[in-house]
């Protein structure tokens, strides 16, 4: 079975959470447990919420949606290197593609097989690290 679970920038501190998420009208929660395994609930950032998408980077870090990845892409049968944000896929899917967005200017995407993340590596996300995605351009 795969794993499901979410993220999200805490609103009380602007710290990430990771856990179950719940969504109402007029809030936007993650559910998580903490070291004496009490379920807890804090509301989140809902811009911020990202998915698991199932898999990890090359280092073992788990990829969620908003990520940016750095790692090779192929373009026209010609590999480079390059960064890109994880913006969405088919969540736990190791034979689906996922489309990562290449420029913050433009709305150029690329699929991408689920498998050649494993091959990337997380360098940051686009809440905390938008700068990243610049040099692209």
């Amino acid at each position: 079975m795969r794993t499901i679970k979410f993220r999200g920038k805490r609103k009380d501190n602007g710290e990430w959470v990771y856990g179950s998420l719940l969504q109402c009208d007029r809030y936007t929660d993650i559910w998580y447990q903490d070291n004496e395994c009490f379920r807890n609930r804090v509301e989140v950032e809902p811009e911020t919420v990202g998915q698991f998408v199932g898999i990890c980077d090359k280092n073992g870090k788990e990829i969620y949606e908003g990520d940016i990845v750095h790692g090779p892409i192929v373009f026209l049968k010609e590999q480079l290197y390059h960064e890109g944000a994880i913006v969405w896929g088919n969540c736990g899917s190791t034979t689906s593609g996922f489309n990562i967005k290449i420029s913050h200017l433009i709305e150029c995407y690329v699929s991408i097989d689920a498998k050649k993340l494993t091959n990337m590596e997380v360098i940051g996300n686009i809440h905390d690290n938008p700068e990243l995605l610049k040099n692209n351009d």
